[in-house]
């Protein structure tokens, strides 16, 4: 027997990185894809969003001004505190 399919709403998607043009294919994907998606120039932004927007999804640029990912991952973690939010980093480096 099948199990039946699993249905899931739109998440809520966070992207922090420092190119404009990566970020923007990004957030273009995954709005086309259904998903709400916040958007952040460096750590710092990052940061903010997350505390204000509780997304559910966090792609981290490992290298950004201001605040670089890592650091950027570690307060992000402290603030979902028990919520298990998945980060996954990002990068254009060759």
């Amino acid at each position: 027997m099948d199990e039946p399919a699993v249905e899931s709403g739109p998440l809520k998607i966070l992207i922090a990185d420092d190119s404009d043009s990566d970020r923007l294919i990004l957030k273009t994907l995954l709005q086309r894809l259904g998903h709400l998606v916040l958007d952040a120039a460096n750590g710092e932004e990052a940061v903010a969003l997350f505390r204000s927007g509780t997304p559910d999804l966090v792609l981290l640029d490992a290298m950004m001004p201001a605040m670089d990912g890592m650091e950027a991952a570690r307060e992000i973690k402290r603030l979902a505190g028990e919520r298990m939010v998945p980060l996954i980093f990002i990068s254009s480096l060759s």
